[in-house]
């Protein structure tokens, strides 16, 4: 658990970090997730940390990426505890300055 928020810890003051590379942006966040369904009978809150980067592809067009760590713990005794590392790859279509779709 100390390790968990240590974690939490480090990426909240990280939050805000985040630099620009000839097109490549990086920053690096806490993450608080709800489990829902199924999932949310056996396990509670997850928290966790995640690195998002977005890189210019053409003029209009930026690619999107999200991986990270995330551990939920059982509701109970009998439930195990879960960790997971989702990754999420996108892109985004700039139709105007701040408006994309």
């Amino acid at each position: 658990m100390k390790k968990i928020y240590s974690i939490l810890a480090v990426s909240l003051l990280l939050a805000s970090l985040s630099f620009g590379q000839s097109g490549l942006k990086l920053g690096v966040g806490g993450v608080v997730a709800l489990p829902i369904g199924t999932f949310g009978d056996v396990s509670s809150l997850g928290f966790g940390g995640a690195v998002v980067g977005e890189y210019q592809l053409a003029d209009k067009i930026v690619g999107t990426f999200t991986t990270g760590y995330l551990m939920f713990s059982g509701k109970e005794d009998i439930y195990p505890d879960y960790s997971i590392i989702p990754l999420m790859v996108g892109a985004k279509y700039f139709f105007a300055d701040n408006m994309y779709g």
